[in-house]
């Protein structure tokens, strides 16, 4: 077998690469045999353009070039010439038509990986807006260099609690499901005097002892006092801490002596941290013990301008400066003051000319207001939905002259407090008339109600269509109370029979002892009243003589039987 010289593929000229050939024979002498007997060269890898393994070297030196080309301008001119000859024989691959047409023979292993590249994904971040002079930021290392580039500064990329308009949001949150300003709740039912009196209102020995039982544990929870969660806020960063800041500023409150006092103590020292007020709400919490001088220095580096609530509840020994309502004026909507010793008619005075948009009014137990100055205060405000001028003591110093005036200007009115006053019937029969939207009254130990009065203001169908807590304590006068059973029976069935769109609420009496048991022993006697009526009605349907139904009369019927007996 002889061996053509045909030269089928070009090979590499240098000898690093011997291969073995079995086609040369050493017996053959002629030059063409000779050179036959040469050992073959490693043949050049011909690639096809279209192929995997084409792609992926183009890639390869297109890099390649770009690094060198990134290299070469920090080297000098002599030896950017090396670099360009070194990299542009990378670039060299055989394009030979004849070439591309020949299969490849040789291995690739080498160089074809083993999966296919997959191009790796950026690293990135949304931010919520971006401002002119700010980019999203990657976080590979071709971004890096392109931030440096356009020198972009790295503190540029802001989180969520950098934000001042999201942390104030977020703190609001906050303050909104903590509010931890002391007051004194609404009770849905009052409670029980005795526990004899809790069986008479639910009836059986097991609701009655849950409901004392109930009452003793509120008490308890109410003198628990727990942290505001914004003072830990404060601790968080400068931004937190400032947004904070004005959000308790906007707040001032004690239901602690000891506490008021240290705070007097710190803004009199003048530290550089106190809090400059500014509040919306003003609320001062069963502070027996403090007197005036403290209250006088509290306020002196307080705001009042945008002052709409102030409360002062059960603090008897602080009367109130004129110059905070002076100064809030229109914007006050809310006047709480319980329990003061204090206040009196010229107060009053003075609020009724300072202060006409008030909607909450609550002057509980204050006994040295009279008719006078609380008709002051009723003439100048017509917004007034809450009302309470109850008291224990000096009763007879509030009378229709003011209370008169309260219903005629106010008919929107949902709670008014009348609780020993010595209102009359005329008074009341004007809350039923003038006041549509009225959901409680308390006309407790109101001495010169009536059992007429009353009935006559109850058994009216148009009055107190929304009424749902009707106090009636201490008034040991109203004997007859059929009517009330009457009103109370009647919104009943109103809430449970007719539809829902029209008016009906369920009725809540709230009733001392005394007046329970004798509303019970009524309720007994209206009710066999009941069957009787009934009883007779069954009795005349029976023994109807004008009926020719065949049917004995009821009392023959049991003549007749006693005959067959006997």
């Amino acid at each position: 077998m002889s061996y053509s010289p045909t030269k089928p593929l070009p090979y590499d000229s240098s000898d690093n690469c011997p291969i073995y050939n079995p086609f040369s024979s050493p017996s053959h002498t002629s030059g063409e045999d000779d050179r036959g007997s040469i050992p073959l060269k490693k043949a050049r890898r011909v690639v096809s353009s279209n192929s995997l393994s084409a792609f992926l070297q183009r890639r390869k030196s297109q890099r390649m070039g770009s690094r060198s080309r990134k290299s070469s301008r920090r080297l000098k001119g002599d030896d950017v010439s090396v670099v360009g000859d070194v990299y542009t024989s990378y670039a060299s691959s055989p394009s030979s038509s004849d070439l591309e047409s020949l299969p490849d023979l040789t291995d690739d292993d080498a160089d074809t990986p083993e999966t296919t590249p997959i191009k790796p994904i950026h690293k990135f971040t949304f931010l919520d807006t971006i401002s002119p002079g700010k980019r999203l930021i990657f976080a590979d290392n071709d971004t890096h260099e392109q931030q440096q580039n356009h020198n972009i500064p790295k503190s540029s990329v802001l989180s969520v609690f950098q934000v001042p308009e999201l942390v104030h949001r977020i703190l609001l949150f906050v303050e909104a499901q903590n509010d931890h300003q002391p007051h004194e709740p609404t009770p849905i039912r009052r409670k029980p005097m005795s526990y004899n009196h809790a069986l008479l209102i639910y009836g059986d020995k097991e609701s009655a002892q849950q409901a004392m039982a109930e009452n003793s544990e509120q008490q308890l929870q109410q003198h628990l006092t727990t942290t505001n969660p914004l003072f830990n806020c404060l601790l968080v960063n400068k931004l937190f801490n400032r947004i904070t800041t004005e959000l308790l500023a906007k707040k001032f409150y004690f239901s602690n002596d000891v506490q008021f006092q240290k705070y007097v103590k710190s803004t009199t020292i003048g530290g550089p941290n106190s809090v400059q007020f500014q509040p919306q709400s003003f609320n001062l919490y069963r502070l027996f013990h403090s007197n005036q001088f403290l209250f006088n220095q509290a306020i002196n580096n307080i705001n009042f301008h945008n002052l709409t609530s102030f409360e002062l509840f059960m603090c008897p020994k602080i009367y109130p400066s004129w110059d905070i309502f002076q100064t809030c004026g229109a914007n006050l909507q809310s006047l709480i003051i319980t329990g003061s010793k204090t206040i009196d008619d010229d107060f009053c005075y003075m609020i009724s000319q300072n202060c006409p948009n008030l909607t909450h009014l609550d002057l509980r137990a204050c006994e040295l207001l009279t008719d006078s100055g609380l008709y002051h205060i009723f003439k100048a405000n017509h917004k007034l939905q809450l009302v309470n001028v109850g008291r224990k003591n000096k009763g007879h110093l509030i009378t229709d002259t003011s209370i008169g005036t309260l219903v005629k200007n106010n008919h929107h009115l949902h709670t008014l407090g009348l609780a020993g006053s010595y209102i009359s019937d005329v008074v009341l029969w004007q809350i039923g008339y003038n006041l549509k939207h009225l959901s409680r009254l308390s006309l407790n130990n109101c001495p010169r109600l009536t059992n007429s009065g009353v009935a006559n203001a109850l058994n009216q169908s148009r009055f107190f269509p929304h009424l749902t807590v009707l106090e009636l304590r201490f008034n040991l006068q109203l004997t007859d109370l059929k009517s009330l059973i009457h009103f109370k029976n009647r919104k009943n069935y109103q809430y449970y029979h007719q539809e829902q769109n029209s008016a009906g609420d369920l009725l809540l009496v709230e009733l001392c002892e005394t007046l329970m048991y004798r509303m019970r022993r009524q309720e007994l006697d209206l009710d066999k009243l009941i069957s009787n009526k009934i009883m007779n009605d069954i009795l005349y349907w029976i023994n109807d003589q004008w009926e020719n139904d065949g049917d004995l009369p009821y009392l023959e019927l049991l003549n007749s039987r006693k005959r067959k007996r006997q």
